[in-house]
């Protein structure tokens, strides 16, 4: 499924306070007609992926005078939010500068710099979450929803930190708590009037149908939500839903339907420079390519998918391409080599990223089974589940030496 995020029509202005004349004033105050030469400064940094450096630009900022640097701190946190959806490191970069930013604001009111650091750590949970980084993602949220308490005025942005603790749950695939969490999250949105918000938990709604089984029931939420998006012009998860629809359209075994929404969805995320999404795209398209018959296209597919999760820093999305061309690669016997080169650079992925024994020792397993020649569609499925359980913290200590059935 893709990633649930709101398209704000005007991202600086989700930023200020939504109540208090006060606040509002001194978040307007001396708005700049340019990017500051430092921020440009620490975004390039960013785009290189160099924190050193851009920690560096974000100390030269917090020595500025003082309403420049709160004006700095805005900067960023819009920019982070628009490369969330491209780059979530580079997103999580910024997000760290603001806050190192906002560390130095001593002459700014404590209620606003609160806001500012609830916005920090609401933006880089949001970043960890698509990196995998579930726990971190969790403590960040904890710390923004205190920080939105002390504010006393972000009343919207607990919801929004509430919503964001949903879409971990979600990935995480604790169902039965996001469910619950979600019900109360919409109850939220629906009382204070925030459409949108409703809307998205209702997509997030639909999501937890298909992952549980229920693909023309989510079908038809999907097929609902659409026209509701399109009403508010909310262009991102118009894209969103037109890819959740191919997948459902894919499950259900209707092809075309599915090559038709994921061209659809395709346009649409390359217009809004959505780098992740457009991944997810390509991903479909290789299955597509598998059920065409079209073997060598949807190998070439599945290298470029695995290889983009790699360097957008998304290991577990990486892992699932990685398994899924393995799981073509072993049918062919002349392909021997190229499977045992890619079984060893999952199992050398996993293992490096420090998880749990089991998780490593299924990846080392499903390699020595392919250089044996004796790994088949059931070892990777196996290996798949391995992995998703340590995802969502839910692996035994002897799952790994479980025999695949």
């Amino acid at each position: 499924m893709s990633e649930i995020f709101d398209e704000p029509k005007n991202p600086s202005a989700a930023l200020l306070p939504a109540t208090s004349s006060e606040f509002l004033r001194l978040a307007s105050r001396k708005r700049p007609l340019a990017f500051p030469t430092m921020v440009s400064a620490i975004l390039t940094a960013a785009n290189s992926g160099s924190e050193s450096e851009v920690r560096s630009w974000a100390m030269h900022v917090a020595d500025a005078e003082i309403v420049r640097a709160e004006v700095s701190v805005r900067v960023l946190l819009a920019a982070a939010r628009l490369e969330l959806p491209r780059d979530p490191m580079r997103a999580e970069l910024m997000y760290g500068a603001a806050a190192s930013i906002v560390v130095h604001l001593t002459e700014t009111p404590a209620q606003f710099a609160a806001s500012f650091r609830g916005h920090c750590l609401k933006g880089s949970a949001n970043a960890f979450r698509c990196m995998g980084a579930f726990a971190d993602a969790l403590v960040a949220l904890d710390r923004a929803e205190c920080e939105f308490r002390t504010a006393e005025f972000c009343i919207g942005d607990i919801a929004d930190v509430k919503y964001s603790r949903v879409l971990v749950l979600f990935v995480r695939e604790d169902w039965a708590e996001a469910a619950a969490a979600l019900a109360a999250t919409r109850r939220t949105f629906k009382v204070s009037g925030n459409a949108r918000g409703v809307l998205r938990c209702d997509y997030v709604a639909a999501c937890i149908a298909y992952e549980e089984g229920s693909i023309s029931a989510a079908r038809d939420r999907w097929r609902k939500l659409l026209g509701q998006f399109e009403s508010h012009a909310d262009r991102g998860n118009i894209a969103r839903t037109l890819l959740s629809l191919a997948a459902c359209h894919y499950q259900l075994g209707d092809v075309d339907e599915t090559r038709r929404l994921l061209a659809l969805a395709k346009v649409l995320f390359t217009t809004l420079k959505m780098t992740t999404d457009l991944v997810r795209v390509d991903f479909w398209r290789a299955k597509v390519a598998v059920s065409d018959g079209d073997r060598n296209a949807a190998l070439s597919q599945l290298r470029e998918v695995m290889n983009r999760f790699d360097q957008l820093h998304m290991p577990a999305d990486a892992d699932v391409a990685g398994l899924e061309l393995l799981a073509e690669l072993i049918a062919d016997e002349s392909a021997i080599g190229e499977s045992l080169v890619l079984a060893q650079t999952i199992a050398d992925r996993v293992t490096r990223r420090g998880e749990v024994v089991s998780a490593a020792e299924a990846a080392q397993h499903l390699r020595d089974l392919v250089s044996r020649g004796a790994a088949d569609a059931a070892s990777v499925r196996h290996t798949m589940r391995v992995l998703r359980a340590v995802k969502c913290g839910r692996v035994r200590p002897d799952t790994s030496s479980e025999e695949p059935v």
